[in-house]
């Protein structure tokens, strides 16, 4: 499972283990406790010099929690996610779209863009076989991280083919904007038919049913 090179910030300890990212490496900063791209900004994205630890700090204290700093990986952003039934399944590997381009190259979702939805979904089928890539090793994740229900995998994919996990939606977005309503209505069924769904799974895993 490959994920991009990553650093941990706090503002107690600082750097984990004294070690931080390199200076001239692009990088994103992550408060490492949100979801929605909550704290990405336009500035989130950075060059490492000498005044990206103060920027870390700045942001850690903004949202009084440790900052995740990942190395950024250009190219597709693409969302996966996995329901399970009676085991994982993966339907559709969904690309993320922004200002009508499929490939976000070095752009990202800041929380402006998701705020007011500024962003859109596609049937990520570059290649066949990359899109089954992605949905095997985002299941491969699932069950790695003992996930149950509703869960998203979400990547970061290379011009070259390379996929990085970036992301883990343990309580993913099912509202109408959302690559769960996106698959859903790509199935021919309704976005209505996913409340149903959750509170099935979950009565069957508990045994109510």
């Amino acid at each position: 499972l490959e994920t991009p090179i990553s650093w941990f910030y706090t503002l107690e300890d600082d750097w984990l283990d004294g070690q931080q990212p390199p200076k001239g490496l692009k990088v994103i900063l992550k408060p490492t406790y949100e979801s929605a791209s909550i704290g990405i900004t336009n500035d989130s994205v950075q060059i490492v010099d000498g005044n990206l630890r103060a920027k870390v700090q700045e942001t850690a204290r903004e949202y009084r929690q440790p900052i995740t700093v990942q190395s950024f990986v250009s190219g597709w952003e693409v969302e996966v996610p996995v329901i399970h039934l009676d085991r994982p399944f993966a339907p559709m590997a969904i690309g993320i779209s922004k200002g009508g381009n499929n490939l976000l190259g070095d752009d990202f979702l800041t929380y402006d863009d998701v705020n007011v939805d500024n962003y859109a979904f596609w049937k990520f089928d570059q290649t066949p076989n990359l899109s089954e890539k992605l949905k095997a090793t985002a299941i491969r994740a699932f069950k790695v991280l003992g996930l149950r229900g509703f869960s998203r995998i979400d990547f970061r994919v290379t011009q070259e083919g390379r996929a990085f996990i970036t992301d883990v939606s343990t309580s993913p977005h099912t509202t109408a904007h959302s690559s769960y309503a996106f698959l859903f209505q790509s199935l021919g069924k309704s976005v209505n038919d996913l409340p149903p769904l959750l509170v099935g799974l979950a009565s069957e895993r508990e045994k109510w049913i």
